[in-house]
């Protein structure tokens, strides 16, 4: 519900209370309402549509489906961070928990990983290599210019901080690339 705060902070509490109570009444008349409708309807961003959705989806207002790319994000997480969780997940893709649940559940029917009791999920595979990591920060060099800065490998490749001042310090060492800017907060 994060993301439902950023919805109160960018058009006030009036305004986004009257946007979902819209996009309920929306729901309700045409249960499978996508983005693109949402954004026509209410007159709101991309951004805002996302959450809108994953709001009336986390109330059962809708049916939600998930796409390819991200369960191919929920595996990269799921394989990158050295401690998964469904919250920590649902933060770093930027989804609803009702969406980050169906991720989840793809993921374990493809045996990437396995749902406890208690509802955490653990690996059923080791974690990415050093060689996996240098792989992925070779791609993510190349599609960014040669760029590797610690808060751009966190955000793509959704590992801890630590590791990401590791890798963008090795990828600026060894592989040539730069950083564009420096925070003073990762130094």
């Amino acid at each position: 519900m994060a993301d439902l705060e950023r919805l109160y902070q960018n058009r006030g509490t009036e305004k986004a209370m009257e946007i979902l109570a819209k996009a309920t009444k929306l729901a309700k008349d045409s249960p499978d309402i996508h983005k693109l409708d949402l954004q026509r309807e209410l007159d709101i961003g991309y951004s805002e549509s996302v959450i809108v959705l994953d709001w009336l989806a986390d109330t059962h207002e809708i049916e939600m489906g998930i796409s390819e790319h991200l369960i191919r994000q929920g595996r990269k997480y799921a394989h990158n961070h050295p401690f998964p969780s469904l919250s920590d997940m649902t933060e770093k893709l930027g989804v609803g928990e009702t969406r980050a649940q169906l991720v989840m559940q793809a993921l374990q029917k493809r045996g990437i990983i396995r749902i406890k009791p208690d509802f955490a999920f653990e690996r059923t595979g080791r974690m990415t290599s050093f060689a996996g990591f240098i792989r992925q920060l070779k791609v993510i060099g190349k599609k960014y210019d040669g760029r590797c800065e610690p808060w751009l490998l966190k955000r793509l490749m959704f590992v801890d901080p630590l590791t990401a001042m590791r890798l963008a310090q090795y990828g600026e060492e060894f592989l040539g690339f730069t950083w564009k800017e420096r925070s003073r907060e990762l130094m």
